[in-house]
């Protein structure tokens, strides 16, 4: 399947202290672990950064937000605009447990929806979903409105929530104590998680 993988990589790390994406898990970084699984769908992996260079090691094609500090629903637009294809998965660059069949089982949903988004114990994960390429105006309007919310998407377009997804997919890191966390779910010590 053609495919663009979206992988945003602009938030501010605030909460962690350092940015995340370069945290470490068996010495390879968080975002280097998700580019390996993302390279398994096949398409091409767009990076949407405003600090391109800190990511230049990764050597993958970048665009910046077009709007500047309106949160990943700009980063899904300027992503949108620059991508090839019609189907195109969006990815934080903060999530440690993503699996390549994960992403592919969302993008194939894209032949009958505009955007396919997983949701485990009722809340949806956006930044971990399929977009086709023609939600590109409705992304607009709603930056436009100032709507800056990515579950606005889900009340102006054709949108499948999709159930049953192993919620550890979903996990992002905003602490340190997370961080902790999620080594030692790596380990096997750690026990349920939820995607929080």
């Amino acid at each position: 399947m053609e495919c663009t993988v979206i992988l945003l990589a602009g938030g501010q790390s605030s909460r962690m202290g350092t940015n995340k994406a370069f945290l470490q898990i068996d010495g390879e970084t968080v975002i280097s672990r998700i580019v390996r699984e993302a390279e398994r769908l096949g398409g091409e992996i767009l990076l949407v950064t405003n600090q391109p260079e800190e990511y230049a090691t990764l050597q993958l094609p970048h665009v910046s937000d077009i709007r500047k500090g309106m949160g990943p629903l700009a980063g899904l637009e300027a992503g949108l605009m620059a991508s090839r294809t019609e189907h195109n998965l969006l990815l934080a660059c903060d999530l440690p447990f993503f699996q390549a069949e994960t992403g592919e089982r969302l993008l194939m949903l894209l032949n009958q929806y505009e955007l396919a988004i997983p949701q485990t114990d009722g809340r949806c994960h956006p930044l971990c979903a399929a977009y086709r390429k023609s939600l590109l105006p409705k992304v607009q309007k709603a930056l436009d409105a100032d709507q800056r919310r990515m579950a606005t998407l889900l009340d102006a377009a054709n949108a499948k929530l999709v159930e049953g997804e192993d919620p550890r997919v979903f996990f992002n890191m905003n602490t340190i104590q997370d961080y902790q966390w999620m080594k030692r779910i790596h380990k096997g010590e750690g026990h349920e998680i939820s995607a929080d």
